[in-house]
């Protein structure tokens, strides 16, 4: 029998990386795109990083580019 194990790709699915656009939907439905700072983990959506979600505020996420 083969045990699914998680690989370094479905980590790089799941793990937002620093720096990296991402569309995130938030735990009422709401999508919006935002830019990943892994010093404070939240999605930045605006350039002045006034605008945020909380890592705990996201319920998914993934690349903005894809």
């Amino acid at each position: 029998m083969k045990i699914n194990t998680p690989t370094k790709h479905d980590d790089q699915l799941y793990e937002p990386k620093d720096g990296n656009r991402y569309i995130v939907i938030l735990h009422d439905g709401r999508k919006v795109e935002g830019q990943w700072s892994a010093v404070t983990s939240r999605f930045y959506l605006n350039q002045t990083q006034s605008i945020f979600v909380l890592r705990q505020e996201a319920f998914d996420w993934w690349p903005a580019n894809v």
